[in-house]
């Protein structure tokens, strides 16, 4: 069977005056029209996106477009404190979060039941203060796990991946 994929690129009339829009959104098309149809906008926020084992021109395109994201550089690399403020700054434009923990962002060591084990990944230490903050907001409609692979774990993702769904069950 035949299926089609489209690429949206969003460019509001009056993005001056809009404090935060996203270039390459994530779109749920609802209805089709002649001219275009309706959707839903899901503004997202890469973190912890890895330059090393991505395209470099998804890099080039999303930097030329102002698309936010959070490398591994950066965060591996800057003060909690100045990533914290940047996910207030996203969470601050928008109404609702969902939250997606896709297990790829860990290193290797520390999730070895992945479908692309990363040998220069972030640690837990690294998400769960952004976590939590995000999880603070009271803005959480829905929360899953992406990227796990059972049959490459020996036991530490799955864990890993419960102690992330315990804090959210517990504070949600």
């Amino acid at each position: 069977s035949s299926f089609n994929l489209n690429m949206f690129i969003y460019d509001p009339k009056h993005k001056k005056t809009l404090p935060y829009y996203d270039t390459f959104p994530l779109v749920l098309p609802l209805e089709r029209y002649n001219d275009g149809f309706l959707g839903l906008n899901f503004h997202y926020l890469p973190i912890g996106i890895n330059e090393a084992v991505n395209i470099a021109s998804m890099f080039e395109l999303m930097r030329e477009k102002n698309q936010s994201f959070i490398s591994m550089e950066e965060l591996l690399g800057e003060s909690e404190e100045d990533l914290l403020a940047r996910i207030d700054y996203f969470i601050d434009q928008i109404d609702k979060v969902c939250i997606t923990l896709d297990l790829d962002v860990f290193s290797a060591g520390v999730a070895t039941g992945v479908s692309a084990a990363n040998p220069y990944g972030a640690l837990p230490h690294h998400i769960k203060p952004l976590m939590n903050k995000i999880l603070q907001s009271d803005k959480i409609v829905s929360f899953d796990v992406a990227e796990m692979c059972p049959k490459y774990d020996d036991g530490r993702t799955a864990k890993l991946a419960a102690s992330f769904i315990y804090d959210v069950v517990n504070t949600v």
